[in-house]
């Protein structure tokens, strides 16, 4: 009875509290607490955060390659903005490399 209270209240409180739910499901994981873990919105909460990065590289990878065409191919434009157009693509790029990176380093 007390893990149905416990998962009832966590659930409110994903809804009432997002970001005291998220230190209190961290607890629970960092304690090994898993009978009172709101395992329905943990797992929308990780899925969430797997569709998000997606999109984030997406993103980097379409104004990376933008900013690659523009640079190769808009000439009228090229002496005034390369430069800009150049910063970008290193932005872009450091972006795409960082989040490359982190991922392969907290596998491993």
């Amino acid at each position: 009875m007390t893990t149905t209270i416990s998962t009832h209240l966590q659930s409110t409180l994903y809804e009432t509290d997002h970001y005291l739910w998220i230190e209190n499901t961290l607890k629970q994981l960092e304690n090994r607490d898993i009978n009172n873990l709101d395992w329905q919105h943990l797992a929308e909460e990780i899925e969430a955060l797997g569709i998000e990065q997606r999109r984030k590289v997406e993103s980097y990878l379409k104004q990376l390659l933008i900013h690659l065409l523009l640079c190769c191919y808009w000439e009228t434009e090229k002496e005034t903005c390369q430069r800009g157009w150049q910063i970008e693509i290193s932005n872009f790029r450091d972006e795409l490399e960082f989040s490359f990176r982190s991922k392969t380093t907290t596998i491993a």
